[in-house]
C-alpha cells in the first residue's frame, strides 16, 4: 500500500467529512429543539447556491464574499417558513408533517424550475479550484474553505449551546418545552429562533459549496439524504454525534472511492449505516 496514496486518501476523508458536517448541524440542531426533521433542508441549501451564483454573476460578489448576504436572506426566509408552515406542523400529526414538507420540497424544486431552468450552472473561481502541494499530497483550496468554514459553524454552535443564555434555552426546550414553559421561557420564540439558525447556517455552506459543485434546481436533494444519514448515524439530536457520524461518512466514501470503486461508494456508505443501526438503533451518541 503506498502511503501518499494513503495519505491523501485520509486528507480526502477530513475535507468530506468537514463538508458534509457543515451541512448536517443546521438539520440536527433543529431537530434537537423541535423534534421535527426539516426534509426539505436540502431545498434551503439550494436556494441558498442560487442566490450565492446569481449575485456573482449580476453584482460581481464571489460566493466566498456574499456569504453574510445569503445567510441573511436565509435567516429570514427560515422565520417566515417557521411562522406559516413549521409551526402549525408542530400540533400536527407526524404523518402530516412528512407530507407537508414533501410538497415544500416540490414547491422549492419546481419553483426553481420554473425561474431558472433545469440548466447546470457554476462559478468558476480560479484559487478555489487549485491546490496545495505538500510533497506528493495534494489539498484542494476550495474544499479547505470548506472544511475551515465547517470547523467555525461547528465551534459556534457549540460555544452558543453551552456558553450563553439563549443555548440553555434551547438545551431546555430540548429535553423538556413544557417545564421550559413554566419556567418562562418563550418555547415558540426559542423554536423559531433554533429553525432559523439551522437554515440560515446553510448561508455559508452554500457560499463555500457553490464554487466547488453545480447549481441546479434538485442539487439539495443529495445532501438531505446525507445530512438524514449523518444525524441519525449519530444519534438524533446529538451535537458529538453529528461531528462522528460526517467524518465516518466521509471516510467511509473517501476510502472506498479510492481502493475499491468510486460507483460504489454511497453504497458501502449505506450498508455502513444500516449495519451501525443494527447494532445501536439510537445511534453512536445516541441515549
Amino acid at each position: 500500500m503506498d502511503a501518499s496514496i494513503l495519505i491523501q486518501t485520509i486528507i480526502n476523508g477530513v475535507m468530506l467529512g468537514g463538508l458534509y458536517m457543515l451541512v448536517s448541524c443546521g438539520l440536527n440542531l433543529t431537530f434537537g429543539v423541535m423534534r421535527i426533521v426539516n426534509y426539505a433542508h436540502g431545498e434551503l441549501l439550494m436556494i441558498g447556491m442560487y442566490l450565492s451564483y446569481w449575485i456573482y454573476v449580476f453584482i460581481g460578489l464571489s460566493p466566498y464574499t456574499s456569504i453574510p448576504i445569503v445567510f441573511v436572506f436565509l435567516f429570514i426566509f427560515c422565520l417566515l417558513l417557521h411562522n406559516y408552515i413549521i409551526e402549525p406542523l408542530l400540533k400536527l400529526p407526524y404523518e402530516s408533517q412528512i407530507l407537508t414538507f414533501v410538497g415544500l420540497i416540490y414547491l422549492l424544486q419546481n419553483f426553481a424550475l420554473v425561474l431558472w431552468s433545469p440548466t447546470y450552472r457554476s462559478v468558476i473561481i480560479e484559487f478555489a479550484s487549485q491546490s496545495i502541494d505538500l510533497l506528493s499530497i495534494r489539498i484542494p483550496i476550495g474544499k479547505g474553505i470548506a472544511f475551515l468554514a465547517s470547523l467555525l459553524i461547528t465551534l459556534l454552535f457549540y460555544v452558543l449551546l453551552k456558553k450563553t443564555t439563549f443555548g440553555l434555552y434551547i438545551r431546555a426546550v430540548s429535553q423538556d418545552p413544557i417545564s421550559a414553559s413554566m419556567l418562562g421561557i418563550n418555547v415558540k420564540k426559542v423554536r423559531l429562533l433554533t429553525f432559523a439558525l439551522g437554515g440560515s447556517a446553510l448561508g455559508i455552506a452554500a457560499g463555500v459549496m457553490t464554487p466547488l459543485y453545480y447549481v441546479y434546481p434538485f442539487a439539495g436533494s443529495f445532501y438531505t439524504i446525507l445530512a438524514l444519514v449523518i444525524i441519525t448515524l449519530g444519534g438524533l439530536g446529538n451535537f458529538l454525534g453529528t461531528i462522528v457520524g460526517s467524518f465516518i461518512v466521509g471516510f467511509t466514501e473517501a476510502i472506498v472511492g479510492v481502493y475499491i470503486s468510486p460507483e460504489i461508494s454511497l453504497i458501502i456508505v449505506f450498508i455502513v449505516f444500516i449495519s451501525i443501526l443494527i447494532g445501536r438503533p439510537s445511534g453512536i451518541a445516541g441515549d
